[in-house]
């Protein structure tokens, strides 16, 4: 299944019956994009920036910054940390 760029929204539930029950449900919306698409995604957009102020920028320095692509320092952490290779 490939995921296109979009706004998705889901509902989270949790319950546990042991030390005391307790349950709660809430909603919540998340981003998804190819990394690699990032720049294109912004310039479409008069909301979203690549490396300039507005509502929603994004400043590659602020994850995992690292002389990598945003998307080879993901996989690099990923392998560091989990020994998966893609």
């Amino acid at each position: 299944m490939v995921l296109e760029a979009a706004i998705y929204e889901g509902a989270l539930t949790h319950a546990r019956s042991t030390p005391k029950a307790h349950r709660f449900d809430y909603n919540f919306a998340t981003f998804y994009c190819d990394l690699e698409a990032i720049p294109t995604l912004c310039a479409r957009s008069q909301l979203l920036s690549h490396e300039r102020f507005n509502w929603v920028s994004f400043h590659r320095q602020d994850y995992l910054p690292s002389s990598r692509t945003l998307r080879d320092e993901v996989i690099h952490q990923i392998k560091e940390k989990t020994g998966v290779t893609f």
